[in-house]
């Protein structure tokens, strides 16, 4: 199972989970789940990312800026764009152990778990 999630507080703006449950329903992914994650800080977000083996996580306010410094790696376009003060949707991911994050938006989050989904459907 590959887990993603959002972060932030409050998450009552948030159609993620409702999106992204309805994209696995649609394209028949069932090895992937979507949680939201209603945090009241940032100082457990690796033990959050580990107990829960999330490969991916969506940041929102009011995190977007104050995740920086729990980063491994930056995205040279959020680098460039300011995307902590701008972004729409911002994403981590883990990498080799490591935590990156990139500047996505939620059709591109949306392809990517499509393809990932068919390409290991078959896995167990």
């Amino acid at each position: 199972m590959y887990n993603l999630g959002l972060i932030g507080k409050p998450l009552k703006h948030s159609f993620s989970k409702n999106y992204f449950d309805n994209k696995f329903q649609k394209y028949k992914i069932r090895n992937f789940s979507y949680t939201s994650y209603c945090i009241e800080s940032l100082q457990k977000i690796n033990k959050l990312i580990q107990s829960n083996n999330l490969i991916g996580l969506n940041v929102t306010r009011p995190y977007k800026t104050q995740i920086i410094e729990y980063l491994d790696y930056i995205d040279e376009v959020v680098q460039e764009t300011n995307c902590t003060l701008f972004c729409s949707l911002c994403t981590l991911t883990r990498i080799k152990g490591s935590i990156v994050w990139y500047k996505c938006n939620t059709k591109m989050y949306g392809k990517l778990v499509k393809q990932l989904g068919a390409a290991t459907q078959n896995r167990k």
